[in-house]
């Protein structure tokens, strides 16, 4: 059975600015957690996280990719009792991927770099989980006087 996700504009879209994500939907569940979906972009792929916030605690319940037609091409799995962070799901997402990109390229009787594909989706996955960061990190070390060439 294919899985898809409907991305639609929406007016109650909310930006998480500690998290970086998209929050597109929100409901708050009978153990009193508040569940979020959140959707990142990662090039033509989104990256959908759920999360439930408790008082005093984030866990990750799941972490899906769709491609570009917003058809579903991983399905992370994740262990009950994960907390979540950026960090955490990045590097989910990146062994999902990468382990997904050679299993391909086996299949279809390629071969590719592994060592610098590795490193270059993980630069640019860096990126997407962090470019907010990046900028706020840059403009303070402007202020403080560091000088770039």
């Amino acid at each position: 059975m294919e899985t898809s996700i409907t991305i639609i504009e929406h007016k109650e879209i909310k930006s998480d600015t500690t998290t970086g994500l998209s929050i597109i939907g929100t409901h708050t569940g009978v153990t009193g957690f508040k569940h979020n979906l959140g959707l990142r972009q990662f090039g033509d792929l989104t990256i959908a996280e759920s999360i439930a916030q408790g008082v005093g605690v984030t866990y990750l319940s799941g972490v899906q990719v769709y491609d570009k037609n917003s058809q579903l091409i991983i399905d992370v799995p994740v262990a009950n009792g994960v907390k979540y962070s950026r960090e955490v799901v990045r590097k989910l997402v990146l062994k999902a991927l990468f382990r997904m990109l050679k299993d391909a390229a086996a299949d279809g009787g390629k071969s590719f770099d592994e060592r610098a594909t590795r490193e270059l989706i993980d630069t640019k996955l860096r990126h997407a989980y962090y470019e907010q960061s990046y900028s706020a990190v840059m403009e303070w070390a402007k202020e403080i006087g560091v000088e770039f060439n």
